[in-house]
Parts: C-alpha cells; structure tokens; sequence
C-alpha cells in the first residue's frame, strides 16, 4: 500500500522520513490549508490527527481532503476533546508509582 505524510511542521516530517519505511511512500512539508498538487481523486482514505482543533479555519483543510479522495473514499478525523485542552486549567500529570499518566 502507498501512501503520503503532508504535514506543516518540517521536524514531523523529517521524523516520518527517518522511522518509516520509504518504498513508494512520500512525505511532504506542506500547509494543507492551501491546495497541494497532487492527482486530484485518486487516494482511498486520508486521515487528519490531531492537526484540526489548530486551525482557525479548518474548511479548507477538509476541502483539500475532499479534492483528493476518490468517491466512496474514507475520511479520519482524530481531535482533542474540548474537556483536555482548557488554556491555563488543565495539565498533564504522571503518578510515578502506578506508572500512570493522567489529566488534571
């Protein structure tokens, strides 16, 4: 199966060239809040982790998506659940003696 990384953030991106099998594979910087020029329609699934909740404007991000998903093809969409991301009043704590991490 090939596939494609795109992803804003170039250290991402560099990690994904280093640990992940390359093949056919490729990996892009890019901000997908703009087109990508890639075959239009021609993907089976896409997937946005965790990168949705960081845009003001997320439309076009899922436009881009679209635009490349073939029909019948299968969109994954992974966010934070507003109760884990509350500026200023919520944290990660780890309790060493149970070797459990948990949110505050």
């Amino acid at each position: 199966m090939r596939y494609v990384g795109i992803d804003g953030s170039p250290s991402l991106i560099a990690s994904a060239k280093k640990y992940i099998a390359k093949g056919s594979n490729q990996f892009f910087v890019h901000d997908l809040s703009k087109p990508v020029e890639l075959a239009s329609k021609t993907f089976s699934h896409a997937t946005i982790l965790l990168a949705a909740q960081n845009f003001a404007d997320p439309l076009p991000l899922f436009q881009t998506a679209f635009t490349h998903l073939r029909e019948g093809g299968l969109l994954i969409v992974v966010v934070n659940h507003p109760c884990f991301r509350i500026p200023r009043q919520s944290s990660w704590g780890v309790d060493e003696s149970k070797k459990l991490q948990y949110r505050r």
